[in-house]
């Protein structure tokens, strides 16, 4: 529907801020420009629940605006900002925190980006990608397996997060 929508009418751009499907190339190819803000530093967090693997995995916290493209969360970046994760977070007040974070940043860079003042960087190598899967496998915990108290509270606190809400646990 909105690739039809794009195909009858003129836009010169496609902003996506906390749209969690992915844009079809064929929608990216009609506007001028496309841009996503991203919760996450990139090149780390590529894919879904960035905050999350910020708690369970100790990856940068931050956000980005980045030039959308076929490739996911991939292309060049308008603007970025780290952000601090403290030992109070969970992913559901660090996903808020990064939200209202990316709003801030989208206001400063947005009107430098439609006159064309801000152009995008390529991203430097590394960094991570993780799918919605991932976020299930990790709330699958082994009860019997070595870890350390750290690694234990990281976990439970990245969990804190929509479906779940901390620890629930289940015998047999």
């Amino acid at each position: 529907r909105a690739v039809g929508m794009l195909e009858a009418e003129q836009f010169d751009w496609i902003v996506s801020a906390g749209f969690r499907h992915v844009v079809p190339v064929r929608a990216l190819a009609l506007v001028h420009e496309a841009c996503n803000v991203h919760t996450s530093l990139l090149p780390w967090g590529r894919g879904a629940n960035p905050n999350v693997w910020m708690l369970a995995r100790g990856e940068p916290a931050g956000v980005t605006i980045h030039r959308m493209t076929k490739d996911l969360d991939a292309g060049g970046i308008y603007a970025q900002r780290a952000t601090d994760v403290t030992l109070a977070d969970t992913a559901k007040s660090l996903y808020h925190r990064l939200e209202n974070e990316a709003t801030r940043l989208f206001e400063e860079a947005w009107p430098k980006m439609r006159k064309g003042e801000l152009l995008p960087t390529a991203q430097p190598p590394g960094g991570s990608f993780h799918r919605r899967s991932e976020f299930a496998e990790l709330a699958n915990i082994d009860l019997d397996s070595v870890t350390t108290w750290r690694s234990a509270i990281d976990t439970l606190r990245a969990l804190t997060y929509p479906p779940h809400e901390n620890l629930v646990l289940e015998d047999g």
